[in-house]
């Protein structure tokens, strides 16, 4: 239980309950796997198709009280809750074989015990192993006391008093025992079944043929070694019981009687659950190899992109307006267009892509995804399309969207592959209001588009109709499906505030419908040419990338643009020609993933040579890197290829405009042990329009320093963990031209002399506690401005 987390099944018709009982596991961070039932019908329903650790359930419920569900709670521990205040309700829950209850009250003050209960209650099963080695050690203790008793004829009826004694102890184990077991005799009848088996057998079956009664079977089971048992060997084995089509591990053991008879003892351990997470987690795996594989092809493709698209605009330039050359060119960028969104689906497939939702007019989607899957359908299959153009535009990703329909359209195709049949497809907007019961859906009221997928197909089951959501859950043979499809649809809708129903009938076809919210403003479709001008410059660029044709492509555009370029096709050739004239730079512009140094890591060496240096971080596909960490690390943009003209030539106008509208804005790291004073100088520091970082002591200090250089050090003397001139010594020794101001309010020596040693180590200014304001601005002015 310690390695995953409590499969926990909460029974509550009340909705405040219920809310109050998740944000109370979300805010402990309990470690609890659950799921919530609210009703007698649906925890029923839940309890025959999953296995949990511990039920809580509430004693009166909508459709009728807890204690009709005891039956269906087996062997698991039970814990009550009731907000009558009743004991008596407690006490007759404790007698149908609840393990513990809880009196709710009206301040939730209840679920703090919850944690401890639960524990409590979930004892049982460590009992249960421990009864179970018990047992073991036990039927060993009495095979030996056995073969003593047979060679002390004369000790026969204290033998057979202590042997029924053991008896009587050994059943009263197998009563307790979650697993199946079952005694049979020599000639395969049955003696003795625990309450694990009578209730999988559905009776007491004692006296009746063994395989006949456990499995269905007419003849002696295939994997039994009743010979080897009579031997007295012990076999384990793993089955497939044609009873009820489950896994079991088989254990069969030899009993010994007084009059030299044996039986054979087997216990039954259900492991099919365990061998369906067995066989998820290879799907997983192979899910995650291609994941990376997709994430390979995309960088790659992205960079062939990036130079077709550069160098078809750049043609486009040298060509006269409206020629047919032009209009050809306009295509190839078109086509590239298409083949971008194409790398974007699968880096949506592959997990790999943060999703972005923006107004989209799913008409347009549809379209695209709609030609896609005609391509791949046979003739047998008929596509009906009846899309609403009015519709407004939903706030949603386009490649999630273009992901359902071709999940929804592929799922299609495979119940219709044999015979053919008609896939229809839907789209019409629907006003929901808030009482319109009929819809059944999780939805607030207003106005939805509605997409619909249907299909003439097999259909789908009934008894399988609530795990088609399921991650991994198929019906399709091996090869043809991952069962992946979808979970993703259904992910996706929940992701963008929809909902989705299906409606099936086995032979007649099965229906999907989608709900996705409406916005008030329209879409915007993306322009392959911009219309507006691009922005030029007369700055001096260095631009990095590994691959000699980018560099080419990108050196021609951004000199088009005014620019003075400094090409480079190696980070390690860049770093020194930065260090050799920093200030001849004006802005960097570096791919990610190179040899010998990434982006990043050659981002952060030019940061530590030069702190006010803009940055732009390009890149096809990084798992490395995304914007978010870029942004951290001090890069002013992140931006993905391909690169059009327009989208680079704006980025790096944005970038240096921002930086001479606003100036440099210089970075200070403060190292100190006390809260107020970080506060103070913080806040004093802010206001002068400084960026400013923190540190408790002198050993997080440095490792902030190390990640993002700062412009300026103030740091304490005395400090926990690593004190102030260790700090010094270090920062020194590893960054010797780094600007530092000493503080101190003295230790076991006064100030003075501790601020002595830290001026000759190289700190610029020291300041004895407390510190004047005027006089710290101005030491800070004078090194940093």
């Amino acid at each position: 239980m310690k390695d995953r987390k409590i499969r926990l099944l909460l029974v509550e018709d009340d909705k405040v309950d219920q809310m109050a009982f998740e944000r109370y596991v979300k805010n402990k961070e309990l470690p609890y796997d659950y799921t919530i039932a609210g009703s007698v019908a649906e925890a029923d329903k839940i309890i025959k198709s999953i296995r949990f650790d511990v039920i809580i359930s509430d004693y009166s419920l909508g459709d009728g009280t807890s204690f009709e569900l005891f039956d269906q709670f087996n062997d698991l521990p039970v814990i009550v809750t009731t907000g009558v205040g009743n004991e008596e309700v407690a006490v007759e829950a404790m007698k149908l074989g609840a393990c513990d209850y809880l009196i709710k009250d009206a301040e939730g003050n209840y679920l703090k015990t919850l944690p401890s209960t639960v524990k409590l209650a979930l004892k049982r099963k460590q009992n249960e192993k421990e009864l179970q080695n018990y047992h073991d050690r036990l039927e060993f203790m009495v095979k030996e006391r056995t073969a003593e008793l047979q060679a002390e004829i004369v000790e026969r009826k204290q033998a057979e008093e202590a042997l029924k004694d053991s008896e009587e102890k050994y059943r009263a184990m197998m009563e307790t025992m979650k697993e199946s077991v079952c005694i049979c005799s020599p000639d395969y009848r049955i003696e003795y079944m625990n309450p694990t088996m009578i209730k999988r057998t559905g009776r007491d079956a004692t006296e009746e043929i063994c395989f006949k009664t456990l499995h269905d079977l007419d003849k002696k089971c295939p994997w039994c070694m009743h010979d080897k048992v009579q031997a007295g060997e012990h076999v384990e084995s793993d089955i497939v019981s044609p009873k009820d089509n489950r896994s079991y591990h088989v254990s069969q053991t030899p009993i010994v009687h007084g009059d030299g008879s044996v039986s054979m003892m087997t216990v039954f351990r259900d492991t099919t659950d365990l061998i369906k997470l067995e066989s998820q987690l290879r799907q997983a795996q192979k899910m995650e190899a291609i994941g990376s594989l997709a994430g390979g092809i995309a960088h790659d493709f992205n960079n062939i992109l990036f130079a077709i698209i550069g160098f078809t605009e750049l043609s486009m330039f040298a060509v006269p307006e409206g020629s047919k050359v032009q209009r050809n060119l306009r295509e190839v960028l078109k086509a590239a267009d298409r083949a971008q969104n194409m790398v974007q689906q699968i880096l949506a497939f592959s997990r790999k892509t943060e999703k972005e939702k923006k107004p989209i007019s799913v008409q347009s989607v549809l379209k695209e995804a709609v030609n896609m899957i005609r391509i791949s359908l046979p003739s047998t299959i008929e596509i009906r399309l009846n899309i609403d153009a009015d519709c407004g535009p939903v706030m949603a990703d386009p490649i999630q969207i273009y992901e359902i329909v071709m999940n929804l359209g592929t799922n299609a195709y495979h119940a219709m592959s044999e015979r053919g049949g008609v896939l229809g497809i839907t789209l019409r907007q629907e006003e929901i209001g808030s009482d319109d019961s009929k819809y059944d859906l999780n939805l607030h009221p207003g106005q939805y588009l509605k997409l619909i997928v249907e299909d003439t197909g097999h259909g789908i089951d009934a008894n399988i109709m609530e795990k088609i959501f399921d991650p991994y859950f198929t019906t399709k043979g091996v090869g043809k499906g991952t069962g992946m499809g979808l979970s993703v649809v259904h992910g996706i809708v929940m992701d963008h505030g929809g909902d989705i129903r299906v409606y099936s009938e086995p032979g007649k076809g099965t229906a999907f419908h989608i709900y996705l919210p409406l916005i008030e403003t329209g879409s915007v479709e993306r322009e392959i040419i911009s219309a507006r001008p691009v922005p030029t410059g007369t700055e001096r660029i260095l631009f990095v990338d590994d691959e000699e044709q980018i560099v080419q492509m990108v050196q021609q555009i951004l000199e088009s643009l005014g620019y003075h370029v400094t090409p480079r096709t190696s980070s390690v050739e860049a770093f020194e020609a930065f260090r050799a004239k920093p200030d001849d730079f004006d802005l960097v512009i570096t791919d990610m993933t190179m040899p010998n140094m990434t982006g990043a890591e050659l981002a952060l060496r030019l940061l530590k040579i030069r702190s006010d240096i803009p940055i732009i971080l390009c890149t096809g596909f990084s798992e490395l890197m995304d914007e978010n960490k870029a942004k951290a690390i001090g890069i002013r943009e992140y931006i993905m290829k391909p690169v059009i003209r327009d989208k680079i030539g704006r980025t790096i106008r944005k970038v240096l405009d921002g930086c001479r509208e606003r100036g440099i804005i210089k970075r200070i790291l403060i190292i100190d042990d006390d809260v107020q004073i970080l506060d103070m100088l913080r806040q004093t520091l802010e206001r002068e329009g400084y960026e400013v970082v923190d540190a408790s002591n002198g050993k997080k200090g440095i490792r902030l320093y190390r990640e993002k250089p700062a412009d300026l050090i103030i740091t304490d003397i005395i400090m926990p963990e690593k004190e102030g001139i260790e700090t010094i010594i270090e920062l020194k020794r590893d960054f010797p031209d780094v600007k530092i101001i000493a503080i101190s309010g003295g230790g076991k020596i006064r100030s003075e002399e501790y601020l002595s040693m830290a001026k000759k180590l190289g700190a610029r200014y020291t300041f004895s506690k407390p510190v004047k304001r005027e006089e710290l601005l101005a030491a800070v002015r004078e090194l940093i401005g």
